[in-house]
């Protein structure tokens, strides 16, 4: 039995809202809310955002992509309740699992409802199942895409990072033109180069599109952003495109938490483009 049996997928709309009924956009916050609080301490927010623990959304969205992806979704044996690992932990070190219900609601689409967030221990997942489901695992084909090798060279599409994300930029930056940018990337990337040379932990490893890429910091003049690359086959990287630095930690977080100090969620703040994201994903939530 497959999560998605009997649904067509589509690519515009989260895995998840397509399987499972997620509740009202007030009711998905108060189960996410109640996840933060089961879990161990950790900010799921970025600075200024109107959405509640935005980045523990993302988090779940594409952890279940993934355990979709490992056929590691458990399901009992009527197919009435199914339930999937979130990777995350109490403090006390519980697993703490998501139960999907057998979806009553005749006048709804989604065959499964996201009943909400429990400790193995709790009385409620113990009544289904007798078996822990498996944490999703990103590195199990090549454990080496961890680490990111500071000897292999860097080669960067600076056109394509340029006219493709120029969204992202500040306009300060963007209307002076394409030399001024060349003249500051290159500048910033020079730096940067130099200190991976010297602790190559400043490197953090995302999840992406279905692959290990990697974040570097840049700072073009005062905007901080995350410049993406990724391992080609040669032994070497290829770096073509550029991140906000909330995008770059909702796809590090994927991973692990990310320890770097430029990645700090505190001092983050939610852009434009990622808020325009979340409306999308909470869109069917917001009418039910």
């Amino acid at each position: 039995m497959k999560i998605t049996d009997g649904i067509t997928v589509t690519e515009n709309t989260p895995l998840l809202r397509q399987v499972a009924f997620l509740g009202t956009r007030e009711q998905y916050n108060g189960k996410l809310a109640h996840l933060a609080q089961l879990a161990e301490k950790e900010t799921w927010q970025t600075k200024d955002s109107t959405f509640q623990n935005d980045i523990l959304f993302q988090y779940i969205l594409h952890t279940f992509d993934r355990l979709v992806d490992e056929d590691k979704i458990i399901f009992t044996e009527d197919g009435k309740f199914a339930s999937f690992n979130t990777g995350l932990m109490s403090e006390s070190g519980e697993d703490i699992v998501c139960m999907l219900n057998e979806n009553t609601n005749q006048t709804s689409t989604q065959k499964w409802y996201l009943y909400g967030f429990h400790l193995v221990s709790d009385r409620y997942f113990l009544n289904f199942f007798n078996t822990i489901p498996l944490v999703a695992d990103y590195f199990a084909s090549d454990p080496n895409k961890m680490y990111f090798n500071p000897s292999y060279e860097i080669r960067v599409d600076t056109n394509h990072i340029f006219s493709d994300n120029i969204e992202r930029f500040p306009k300060e930056i963007t209307e002076k033109g394409f030399s001024y940018f060349i003249t500051l990337f290159n500048g910033a990337f020079h730096v940067i180069k130099k200190k991976i040379m010297r602790n190559y932990r400043i490197v953090v490893p995302q999840y992406f599109n279905k692959q290990i890429t990697y974040l570097l910091p840049i700072d073009l003049d005062g905007f901080k952003c995350a410049l993406a690359i990724e391992l080609l086959s040669n032994h070497q990287y290829r770096a073509n495109t550029i991140l906000t630095l909330d995008m770059a930690y909702s796809n590090a977080r994927l991973l692990m938490k990310p320890e770097a100090d430029w990645l700090d969620l505190n001092s983050i703040e939610i852009s434009s483009e990622s808020e325009d994201a979340l409306n999308d994903a909470l869109e069917i939530e917001k009418e039910a």
